[in-house]
């Protein structure tokens, strides 16, 4: 039987636990630890060395930890929410995108990022009693995130590709009196 571990996880400069009971599913799941912003995700090595390739693109544990962080850090509720609920909001996210390597997992934790960042200017253009500038404001930051995340995303399909364009030549046959 092999024997389940827990990696700690720092968030804030402060340990972090993460844990995560549902060693069937592929996606890191944490729990709050019992120090400040500590959390624990738990497994075997083995089932930890999964969770982190499929999730984050990586089989290095302080890689995964690291992108865990940022993806954590860069949510706009950090400071307001425990880690272990802001981790487990980015990881199906993560996993979404199916990183495949470390430079994918990167590019992963940007989007959600920025995805976070959108919805985040999405949600302050709506509260009332604002200016016009706000509103303004707010709009114009929501479009440049929305570029971003579509260059993001293009840049991900160009990684995948290796730059590759993909051209399909179909047969067409033009009938007499056809148009």
């Amino acid at each position: 039987m092999k024997q389940k571990r827990e990696q700690e996880i720092s968030l804030d400069n402060d340990p972090v636990a993460v844990e995560d009971s549902s060693t069937s599913n592929s996606v890191l799941r944490a729990s709050q630890g019992t120090e400040g912003n500590e959390v624990n995700i738990e497994g075997t090595e083995d089932e930890l060395t999964n969770k982190f390739s499929k999730t984050l693109g990586t089989t290095d544990m302080d890689c995964g930890k690291f992108l865990i962080k940022q993806a954590h850090d860069a949510h706009p509720e950090s400071d307001k929410h425990n880690a272990a609920d802001i981790v487990n909001q980015v990881t199906p996210l993560l996993h979404a995108i199916e990183p495949q390597d470390e430079l994918e997992g990167m590019l992963a934790v940007q989007m959600v990022g920025i995805h976070n960042l959108t919805m985040e200017m999405m949600r302050r253009v709506s509260l009332p009693d604002q200016t016009v500038d706000g509103v303004n404001d707010n709009i114009n930051r929501i479009n440049k995130l929305s570029r971003t995340f579509v260059a993001q995303l293009e840049a991900l399909d160009r990684h995948r590709n290796k730059g590759q364009q993909k051209m399909t030549v179909e047969h067409v046959h033009v009938n007499k009196g056809g148009q």
